[in-house]
């Protein structure tokens, strides 16, 4: 499908005021799912190539931090006709499936930290996601910094 300059002046960049709607709604679905001391933070960008978005859940003293990211890429689509309302409303939906899929099992999800390809009804979108510990990480880094890395040692 050829596009024309009148197509590109119709991308709309993600407002302020929309990426908080998402925020807020989001918190209101999931607010009960959470534990004292978590946010969620969302990050959206929509543009003729590609839309995208994360989410972030994470506690004020750094014990978790699930990442959790979507995208549509033109490049990807078999029907580059595909409204950019619907490319977008598709990463919504798969944040959306992912945290929730995350907040109501047992908060074990086995996300993966490559892109993979997902079919949502019709729309390719792409996902990975990753949860880590930060605190705990900076605990590792400093005991390794003190003690040496037992797999930098050499043989005798």
């Amino acid at each position: 499908m050829a596009r024309n300059e009148d197509d590109e002046e119709k991308v709309q960049p993600v407002s302020d005021e929309e990426r908080q709607r998402v925020r807020e709604a989001l918190v209101a679905k999931y607010g009960p799912h959470l534990e004292p001391g978590e946010t969620l933070t969302i990050d959206l960008e929509r543009r003729r190539e590609h839309c995208w978005g994360m989410v972030v859940l994470e506690t004020s003293d750094d014990a978790l931090r699930v990442e959790i990211e979507a995208a549509v890429v033109e490049q990807d689509l078999e029907d580059e006709s595909l409204s950019l309302q619907r490319r977008f409303d598709a990463v919504l939906d798969l944040l959306d499936l992912q945290l929730h899929r995350f907040l109501s099992g047992e908060r074990i999800e086995r996300f993966h930290d490559d892109w993979r390809i997902y079919d949502l009804d019709g729309v390719t979108a792409r996902f990975r996601g990753q949860v880590t510990k930060p605190s705990l990480d900076r605990l590792a880094d400093a005991w390794l910094a003190s003690h040496g890395d037992p797999g930098d040692e050499k043989p005798s």
